[in-house]
């Protein structure tokens, strides 16, 4: 089973937190909660919602797709791109480690950019 984690963008400090307890905490807001992945990048690093991703599709962020049911790669102008049967980010992180977070949508959103 894997372990759920989670990490919020506090818009009111402009800083990631790792909540304590989300249920006693969450006001209005003030907090974007990012669950964990279970994955990790090239370098060890924990891969959460909203991930910015470097290495071969520099650009694109993590977010959580219905139709798929599960955190996928998404790219701006194009969405999901496990949808378009084009990018199995999960199977490049786990098999090649060739991806890694180069930021996150809150803290970094310049990089979103790359793939305009």
């Amino acid at each position: 089973m894997r372990l759920l984690k989670f990490r919020v963008w506090n818009e009111w400090e402009h800083k990631m937190e790792i909540p304590d307890n989300i249920a006693n905490g969450i006001d209005g807001n003030k907090y974007q909660v990012m669950q964990f992945t279970g994955l990790f990048d090239k370098q060890g690093k924990e891969i959460y919602e909203g991930d910015i991703l470097g290495g071969i599709w520099a650009g694109g962020w993590i977010v959580w797709c219905e139709k798929c049911k599960s955190f996928e790669y998404f790219i701006n102008g194009f969405g999901c791109a496990s949808c378009e049967g084009d990018i199995y980010w999960q199977e490049v992180i786990e098999d090649e480690k060739r991806l890694e977070v180069t930021g996150n949508i809150y803290q970094n959103p310049e990089l979103l950019e790359v793939v305009l």
